[in-house]
């Protein structure tokens, strides 16, 4: 288990997932500003082909699927 903080940056999260190798990432979003970022950083994994994602936080709602591109 690695935990990285809270905002830590697209690129840094990429590099992290694969320095570790990761099997799973989770990412939580608690405000507006957050869910931007976690749609960011979600299109990233997911367009790399990365580990497993888990996202969730009070700022996901049904609606970060079609923002993110990615189905929840």
């Amino acid at each position: 288990l690695v935990y990285l903080g809270a905002d830590v940056p697209t690129t840094d999260l990429v590099s992290a997932i694969e320095a570790t190798r990761a099997e799973a990432v989770v990412l939580a979003a608690t405000s507006d500003s957050g869910r931007s970022s976690l749609v960011r950083a979600s299109r990233s994994i997911v367009a790399a082909r990365g580990p497993k994602l888990f996202i969730g936080g009070p700022a996901v709602g049904p609606e970060l699927d079609l923002a993110a591109g990615i189905r929840l």
